[in-house]
């Protein structure tokens, strides 16, 4: 929005006298005060109609010029390249030219230009987003707790005490794997002061935060119990570790595999994914039955392989 001004002078018998009329579209840096209301700052670089929309386009990544045409319908090309110029000298855009006839520029949002588009996230976006970020540390921590259930075992040679104890294999496993699994539920509970922020500073509904967190339970549980059959089929912990991590990372990729296949090999694999297919509905607050099973199904299948392996090794 620009200035405008409109003065008028008189001749009087003291002298000239200068009379000023400012326009009330004046814009907000120009007005008493506006240098401490950010909110104000904000409306005068983004206020207007396609600035905004320009910033959301960009908020998914760098886009050239055709690009950015396409994503803002509607859109004249002499506005469009006025506000790139606009946002570009306000810091919030950044172009970059490349060598090539007809030259080409690429547009992509500044550090500040994204914390003033992120603004427009919803609050249950944010929790989404915290889940899914979750989702990754879980399973590292799952792997990194399960290596040295058993192998440390075998490799201080105390497995002999567990074999000759009045306990049965599955007794073993499964006090191996709850005694893991507490101390992993304890990491993920740890974070919940997270939702609670947002849930301080926006609105979020208590039945989103606990989906989520029974979904990072139950992908932490699958991922221990994959990390306990790797520990027990190795005596090094290193072997565990890389032998879990493989697991884990196949069925992680099982998703993007089956893209590749056609049916009905297709839908059977993605089905068995461990992440893709059955985790993002615990990110957005939605329970599945389905889900739940699927998970309680892999924990209890590579529970039982891992009993299996100890009854087989017991006699070796």
């Amino acid at each position: 929005m620009q200035v405008t001004t409109y003065r008028v002078s008189r001749r009087g018998a003291s002298g000239p006298a200068n009379v000023a009329y400012h326009s009330p579209m004046a814009r907000a840096h120009d007005r008493p005060g506006a240098a401490a209301n950010p909110l104000a700052a904000a409306l005068d670089r983004v206020g207007d109609r396609w600035s905004p929309q320009l910033v959301a386009a960009l908020l998914g990544g760098p886009l050239r010029y055709g690009e950015l045409r396409a994503a803002v319908a509607g859109i004249a090309p002499n506005i469009l390249a006025a506000r790139l110029r606009r946002l570009e000298a306000d810091g919030l855009v950044t172009s970059t030219a490349y060598a090539e006839r007809p030259p080409r520029f690429e547009y992509r949002l500044t550090l500040e230009g994204r914390a003033l588009g992120a603004g427009k996230r919803l609050s249950a976006d944010v929790l989404r987003e915290f889940f899914y970020v979750s989702s990754g540390t879980t399973l590292i921590a799952a792997v990194a707790l399960s290596i040295r259930l058993i192998a440390e075992e075998r490799q201080n040679q105390t497995i002999v005490l567990l074999n000759t104890s009045p306990v049965r294999d599955v007794e073993i496993v499964i006090g191996k794997f709850l005694s893991a699994f507490l101390f992993l539920a304890a990491i993920i509970l740890a974070s919940i002061y997270m939702p609670l922020l947002i849930m301080v500073r926006g609105k979020i509904s208590s039945g989103h935060v606990a989906v989520g967190y029974l979904g990072l339970l139950l992908l932490g549980g699958a991922a221990l119990a994959i990390g306990t059959f790797a520990t027990s089929l190795a005596r090094h912990q290193l072997v565990a570790a890389s032998v879990g991590a493989t697991l884990v990372g196949a069925m992680v990729l099982l998703w993007p595999l089956s893209k590749q296949l056609d049916p009905p090999l297709k839908s059977v694999v993605a089905s068995l994914d461990l992440f893709a297919r059955h985790y993002p509905p615990f990110m957005s607050g939605v329970l599945h039955l389905r889900d739940v099973v699927f998970y309680l199904a892999v924990t209890y299948f590579f529970l039982l392989l891992a009993t299996k392996t100890m009854e087989a090794k017991r006699w070796q």
